[in-house]
């Protein structure tokens, strides 16, 4: 009998390793086909990617995300490219970043992005957290607005121990609700976050893992951050 369950346990370990390796495998492929289609675009994924100091990898990972590499891409919300910049954001990029030419180019889109991913770490660098919480943290504001993260820090500071890293914000998310209008009251006096309420914090955690899932995958694809 011991002998049995054990040949039974290995063989189960065999097949749970195989297809663990088979679906990694196609995972690989398909997203190499997928990339393929995209590649006119690479260089400038690569030359914006390295002029905002970014992996390019995590960059095709946000497109990935975002558009699934569909250049013509617009959201229900108005969002728009590969990047699904909104138009408010869109138009404050084009001022900074004075781009006079065709603002609504792949080649624009992109960069505009990319600026804008920039822009949330910098202001998130300021803050006495590890690297991987900034990451995290810049995804989830470029997904869901800076302003609902910083509201959710500081219901994580309240709560947490001054902590404010990613862990900790993700968990305070689902308190920007009307029904913890008593807890928004010991930090705002209106008793209302000052970016509203977050309904949608699971789409965002949602996309926060889906962009590292896949900028995992592309690490795996391409070795070296070139």
């Amino acid at each position: 009998m011991l002998f049995a369950w054990i040949n039974g346990s290995i063989g189960f370990n065999i097949n749970e390793d195989y297809e663990f390796e088979k679906e990694n495998y196609l995972n690989k492929e398909k997203e190499k086909r997928l990339f393929k289609k995209f590649s006119k675009y690479e260089k400038d994924i690569k030359y914006f990617s390295k002029q905002y100091d970014f992996d390019w990898r995590l960059i095709l990972a946000v497109l990935r995300v975002e558009s699934t590499f569909d250049d013509s891409a617009i959201s229900e919300k108005g969002a728009t490219g590969l990047m699904q910049l909104m138009p408010v954001t869109k138009s404050a990029i084009i001022k900074d970043l004075k781009i006079s030419d065709d603002s609504n180019s792949t080649r624009n889109n992109i960069k505009s992005g990319i600026y804008y991913l920039s822009v949330l770490r910098n202001q998130l660098t300021k803050q006495n957290i590890s690297d991987d919480d900034i990451l995290q943290l810049t995804l989830a504001s470029y997904n869901g607005g800076i302003g609902r993260v910083i509201d959710a820090q500081k219901i994580a500071k309240l709560i947490h121990n001054e902590s404010i890293n990613y862990d900790d914000v993700k968990h305070a998310m689902p308190l920007l609700s009307k029904k913890y209008s008593s807890l928004h009251y010991q930090i705002w006096k209106t008793q209302l976050p000052p970016s509203g309420y977050f309904r949608d914090w699971k789409g965002t955690v949602r996309y926060v893992d889906e962009v590292l899932k896949y900028y995992n995958i592309y690490k795996n694809i391409y070795p070296n951050n070139i």
